[in-house]
């Protein structure tokens, strides 16, 4: 048994364009392709081919995929890598801060 690619399909031409949107996303695909005279026939043929994509999601860009991609911005922007905003750091940062004075208070009171 052997097997190999049919001569049609090696044999054959054709061109295409692909478009995309502003998102890098496929939104239509055009292809012609000539198909070389089978064995005994006169006659070549050919094909268009065409194929839209529509319906795309929108992806949402998590914080991990940001991270993932550029991994300085822990030590840049780590409030935008955590998603969280800078109001909500700094209070965070103060509520931290007032719990740790509070504890090395009572610490030295005991």
């Amino acid at each position: 048994m052997s097997l190999g690619t049919a001569t049609q399909y090696v044999e054959m031409s054709g061109h295409g364009e692909l478009w995309v949107d502003a998102d890098g996303l496929p939104v239509r695909l055009l292809i012609h392709v000539d198909f070389p005279a089978a064995t005994g026939a006169n006659d070549q043929f050919s094909a268009d081919i065409s194929t839209t994509f529509t319906g795309w999601a929108e992806a949402a860009e998590s914080a991990w995929s940001q991270f993932w991609h550029d991994p300085t911005l822990i030590f840049t922007q780590p409030a935008a890598v955590m998603g969280i905003s800078p109001q909500a750091a700094q209070q965070a940062g103060l509520f931290l801060g007032l719990g740790l004075f509070i504890l090395g208070l009572t610490a030295l009171a005991l």
